[in-house]
C-alpha cells in the first residue's frame, strides 16, 4: 500500500509503547545497571531478547527496536521517496565517515559498520554499498541501484578535489550542499509545502552553526560552506558583516531564526558566552522538532506522521543509551538528570 494511512493508524497504535518520563526516572533512580536495564525491558524491546541476552547487549537491542521501526515505515508505505528525507540524513553522515577512513586514515575498505566507528545503521545504504560507492567507486555499478546520481557524482568529485587541497572541510561542504540540493528537489517533485520549509529550517540550522563556528574560531566563514535554500543567503550574509555574537544575533533578525535572539541574549547576560554554541544548537534543535511535532498534529495521511515518530524514536533510543552507559559508569542520579536535560531537553 503506497499510502500513509495505514501507516498511520499502525503508528498511533505504538505511540503508547515510547518511553515516558515516569520509566526514565526510574531508569535513573535505579540501584543498578541491571535495575535500569529491567526497566528498559518494560518497553517493547523485551520481545528481542532471550536467555542469552546479557545487560552488555543493550545496545543492539535498541538500535534493533530501531531497525524494525524503520522496516515498519519502509513496508507500510512501499518505501515511499518521502522517507529520503530520513535516510539519506543518516547516508550522507555515513558517506563521510567513510570518505574520512579512505582519504585521511588511508583505509582501503569500509571499516566497521558500528556507532563506536561513526556510523549510523539507519540510512538507505548498505555497508556493503557504501564501500562500493567510497572505495570502488570507479566500477559505477552502484549506479544500478535506487541511490540518486547526485550523490555519486559529489563522491567522485570531491575525492579529486581532497588529492588536490588535503582539506577534508571542503569534502563535507559538497557533500552538504549536494544533500540539500537533493533534498529540495524532491520536495519539489512532491510539490509538498511542508517539506520545503522542513528544507529550510534545516538549512538555517547548518548555516548558522557555521556561522557560529567560524566566529568561534576567528576565521572568515568560507562561501562554499553556505548551504542554499534557507531564509538568507551568503549574499546577504556577507552584507551584514557579521564578525562576532552581537552583530550575529542583529543579523538573526532579518532571518526566519529571529524567534530566538530574546532567549539567546538573556542566555548571554546569564552565562556568558563560552558555551553559548552549545546552548544554540540546543536551541534550534529544539525548534526544529516543535516545528515536526505541530506539523503533524491533526494530520492523518501525511509524511510528517512517519517523519515525527521516527524522529520520537531516535530520541528515546539516545535518551536509553545514556542513562544505561551513565549507570555502567556510576554517574549520580543528579548528573544524569542535568546532562539529559542540556543533551536532549529532557524534563525530568
Amino acid at each position: 500500500m503506497n499510502s500513509f494511512l495505514f501507516l498511520a493508524g499502525r503508528i498511533r497504535a505504538k505511540e503508547s509503547d515510547l518511553l515516558t518520563m515516569a520509566q526514565a526516572e526510574r531508569m535513573i533512580g535505579a540501584d543498578s545497571v541491571q535495575g535500569a536495564f529491567r526497566v528498559l525491558m518494560e518497553l517493547p524491546y523485551a520481545e528481542l531478547v532471550d536467555t542469552d541476552t546479557a545487560v552488555s547487549d543493550f545496545l543492539q537491542i535498541i538500535n534493533q527496536g530501531l531497525l524494525e521501526t524503520k522496516d515498519l515505515l519502509i513496508t507500510g508505505t512501499s518505501n515511499h521517496s518521502a522517507l529520503d528525507f530520513i535516510w539519506k540524513d543518516f547516508d550522507i553522515n555515513n558517506l563521510k565517515r567513510a570518505l574520512k577512513e579512505k582519504l585521511i586514515e588511508g583505509a582501503d575498505t569500509i571499516g566497521e559498520f558500528t556507532e563506536s566507528n561513526g556510523y549510523a545503521p539507519f540510512g538507505s545504504l548498505s555497508a556493503e554499498e557504501i564501500n562500493e560507492l567510497v572505495f570502488e567507486v570507479e566500477a559505477k555499478t552502484i549506479e544500478k541501484k535506487v541511490f540518486p546520481a547526485l550523490y555519486i557524482d559529489a563522491i567522485t568529485a570531491v575525492q579529486a578535489q581532497y588529492k588536490k587541497t588535503n582539506n577534508f572541510q571542503q569534502v563535507e561542504f559538497v557533500l552538504d550542499t549536494t544533500h540539500f540540493a537533493y533534498l529540495m528537489s524532491l520536495a519539489k517533485r512532491l510539490k509538498n509545502r511542508f517539506l520545503k520549509k522542513y528544507v529550510s529550517i534545516l538549512a538555517d540550522e547548518c548555516n548558522t552553526k557555521t556561522i557560529l563556528r567560524c566566529i568561534a574560531q576567528e576565521i572568515a566563514v568560507p562561501t562554499e560552506a553556505f548551504v542554499s535554500f534557507g531564509s538568507f543567503d551568503i549574499a546577504a550574509f556577507e552584507k551584514a558583516n557579521v564578525t562576532d555574537l552581537d552583530s550575529f544575533l542583529s543579523f538573526l533578525l532579518h532571518t526566519d531564526l529571529l524567534y530566538l535572539v530574546d532567549h539567546a541574549k538573556a542566555y548571554r547576560k546569564a552565562e556568558g558566552d563560552d558555551h553559548f554554541l552549545a546552548y544554540y544548537e540546543q536551541v534550534v534543535d529544539k525548534y526544529k522538532q516543535s516545528f515536526l511535532l505541530e506539523s503533524e498534529s491533526g494530520e492523518i495521511e501525511t509524511i510528517q506522521i512517519p517523519m515525527v515518530y521516527f524522529m520520537r524514536r531516535v530520541q528515546n533510543s539516545r535518551v536509553l543509551k545514556f542513562i544505561m552507559f551513565a549507570k555502567m559508569y556510576g554517574l549520580p542520579a543528579e548528573e544524569i538528570y542535568r546532562s539529559l536535560k542540556n543533551l536532549f531537553h529532557f524534563e525530568g
